[in-house]
């Protein structure tokens, strides 16, 4: 267990929140309650525990820790004298996969033509335009295999092999793929990746490595495979994805799901920013291989449109709400998005962090 000083560790936190939330006049305290005053949302709340996890060593554990105690600096901050770290020898299994199997079918018909739909496909059609393939190609995190079997079918000399985790969406991208002799579909996840060391000339991703449950595992195993001259295209939900949704539904999942339920359902999805990210990855990756940017691009449409990628993407994330209160949450959540409607319709800002890996 690491060790640490309980008042200079709220005094930091308390100081890195002002900077992220510009209170120069010093609004802010340790004892605030957070959620409640509406300073933060999920994604500000498990940044926090982040920050106060990193700094002292020590990992929150939910399990133990009242409600009351996650919503203000001096509440987690406190739990901690209790806590002590785990450390497990196996990676930590995520239900997500569970939940995109389940939604296969809605992801595969909403994935052309959503906000994330669109994105993937100009993001695939960008790797067709300016990346050389050749040798071993991966595409890590294929879903239903859509880009997959699209950059397959014009390089059919070189060999694709798609790692999918869910078991529907790993179906459709080997249905999808039956025909093509250059094409395999394989079982895996980032944490844990099914292949030889140094064996993959090029690996890219689309929108799916924010899922992982290791970072520093994760990005070990990519570091593993591709070896010293591998390259990779690695594009993933930045932490500010979302930002509009976010706001005025995190009030409503605290309601049905408490702080705790909150929090662990943020906590399913790594939040980096540009900045972060390059610390992450240059542990791994040589300073001269590595180049991280960060786009933000805002989508609008109809709320019906929204809701259909909303479903087959976001649905793992409220897994624990009670089964006999997800209709009544379902609603409000559908009001709090319509709320956001503008004149070109309801707004959702994809940022997005495009970690590249040069031979």
């Amino acid at each position: 267990m690491g060790s640490f000083n309980p008042a200079e560790l709220k005094a930091d936190a308390l100081r890195w929140l002002r900077e992220e939330l510009d209170d120069a006049e010093g609004l802010l305290g340790v004892e605030t309650n957070l959620i409640e005053e509406g300073v933060i949302d999920s994604v500000g709340l498990i940044e926090l525990v982040e920050f106060i996890e990193e700094r002292s060593g020590l990992q929150i554990d939910l399990e133990e820790v009242a409600e009351d105690q996650l919503s203000s600096i001096e509440g987690l901050c406190e739990h901690l004298k209790k806590s002590v770290e785990k450390k497990q020898d196996c990676v930590p299994k995520s239900d997500i996969p569970r939940s995109y199997s389940e939604h296969a079918e809605e992801y595969e018909n909403e994935e052309t033509a959503s906000c994330w739909g669109v994105s993937s496909t100009r993001l695939a059609d960008y790797l067709l335009n300016v990346r050389q393939f050749s040798g071993v190609v991966v595409d890590a995190g294929c879903g239903t295999g859509r880009s997959l079997t699209k950059l397959a079918s014009k390089h059919c000399d070189v060999e694709f092999i798609g790692i999918e985790p869910a078991e529907n969406m790993h179906a459709r991208a080997s249905y999808l793929a039956r025909n093509m002799g250059n094409v395999r579909v394989i079982d895996g996840r980032f944490e844990e990746l099914p292949l030889e060391s140094g064996s993959v000339d090029y690996l890219y991703s689309l929108y799916a490595f924010h899922w992982t449950t290791d970072l520093d595992r994760s990005i070990q195993e990519l570091g593993r495979v591709l070896g010293s001259s591998g390259k990779m295209d690695l594009f993933f939900t930045g932490r500010e994805a979302g930002r509009e949704f976010t706001k005025v539904t995190t009030p409503i999942y605290t309601r049905y799901m408490g702080l705790e339920g909150l929090l662990r359902s943020a906590a399913k999805r790594v939040h980096l920013g540009k900045n972060e990210a390059r610390r992450a990855f240059v542990r791994i990756f040589d300073d001269s291989r590595l180049m991280v940017n960060e786009s933000f691009e805002t989508y609008y449409d109809t709320l019906e449109n929204h809701w259909r990628w909303w479903v087959a993407r976001a649905s793992g994330h409220f897994s624990d709400i009670k089964e006999q209160e997800r209709d009544a949450c379902e609603s409000e959540v559908r009001s709090a998005i319509a709320s956001l409607s503008e004149g070109k319709g309801i707004p959702y800002t994809v940022h997005t962090i495009h970690v590249q890996v040069a031979g």
